[in-house]
């Protein structure tokens, strides 16, 4: 286990002893503490979006590119790894939306990512009752 890793899993864990038990899993974990603490989103908010809202892990090796071929419009965070995009390196925490046809993320360090259907976030947010969880996804 990377140390990076692993840091994220202690700070986590030191959150969740704080804030009553929530269970996420190390990359759940990692995402948590890269994206959302820094940002004073509450664990159990963050708990809240990843149990209400449809995500998929995903990964890509170098060479390979990210947001060209989207279907759907998709959010993405960088969990692990780096990339290039319109010259600009992305790495760990960097959120993608793909903006224009030719938008995409060349990856050159193999990346691990999580990605929300754009639309199905929409709907989450139209139809909660939970003012934070909106103001948490937007």
């Amino acid at each position: 286990m990377g140390p990076i890793l692993l840091s994220a899993i202690l700070a986590a864990s030191k959150a969740m002893r704080k804030q009553g038990t929530i269970s996420l899993g190390g990359n759940e974990a990692l995402l948590y503490v890269q994206s959302f603490q820094q940002k004073g989103c509450s664990l159990s908010f963050f708990h809240k979006l990843i149990a209400c809202s449809e995500y998929r892990w995903g990964s890509a090796r170098p060479g390979a590119y990210l947001l060209l071929n989207s279907v759907e419009p998709e959010l993405k965070i960088l969990l692990h790894g780096k990339g290039q995009r319109k010259g600009v390196e992305v790495g760990p925490g960097a959120v993608l939306m793909k903006h224009s046809e030719d938008d995409k993320v060349l990856i050159e360090e193999s990346v691990t990512y999580i990605a929300w259907n754009v639309r199905k976030l929409t709907e989450l947010i139209k139809h909660t009752k939970d003012p934070a969880l909106v103001k948490l996804v937007r």
